[in-house]
């Protein structure tokens, strides 16, 4: 949010960045514990992507 000037923007890249961290975090863990990668990647994008997007509706909900 500190590199752009637009609120857009910088919301974009941080649903990228976080969705990157998501697959590879979930990626991760299938490598720790034996689970297919792909599957465990897809499986921790889609739960943390559904928590991202509670929160993000509740906030402005709220906000």
């Amino acid at each position: 949010y500190m590199f752009t000037q637009n609120i857009g923007t910088a919301l974009q890249i941080s649903v990228a960045a976080t969705g990157m961290a998501l697959l590879c975090f979930g990626a991760v863990k299938g490598h720790f514990t034996g689970v297919n990668k792909i599957k465990s990647a897809s499986q921790t994008l889609l739960v943390g992507g559904l928590a991202a997007g509670a929160a993000y509706w509740l906030a402005h909900l709220f906000g």
